[in-house]
């Protein structure tokens, strides 16, 4: 069994009902801040991030993902196909971390486009 990790989510994820809907847990969630990313928003309006250095992306930090859950999680972001797991570095509180994140997978990043948005 693999030890459980942390997960940064920005997107539909940061619903904590939806979360204990999808892998039947609610975890330990932060404020954090995903470093060199940057949020678009797709034409079908799913948000993704992408690579973007110098730039962070607001959103909340899961603590203690177990594997079981991510594989649920990874389900519902259609992982592989749309979006793709990846480690990355995010800001807490308590400093720098690492974290695992959705990004946005191969041909789907020319569909992001500049999120007009006013929520980060």
């Amino acid at each position: 069994m693999s030890e459980p990790r942390n997960l940064f989510v920005y997107g539909t994820l940061r619903d904590p009902a939806l979360v204990k809907k999808l892998t039947g847990r609610s975890f330990v969630t932060e404020v954090a801040w995903l470093l060199d990313y940057q949020r678009r928003q797709s034409r079908n309006s799913y948000p993704f991030v992408v690579p973007a250095k110098g730039r962070r992306v607001r959103g909340f930090l899961l603590r203690n993902v177990s594997a079981a859950s991510l594989a649920a999680l990874d389900r519902y972001e259609c992982e592989g196909v749309l979006y793709e797991r990846v480690p990355a570095r995010v800001r807490t509180a308590r400093g720098t971390e690492s974290a695992f994140v959705y990004v946005a997978r191969g041909r789907c990043r020319p569909w992001a486009l500049a999120n007009t948005s006013p929520r980060p």
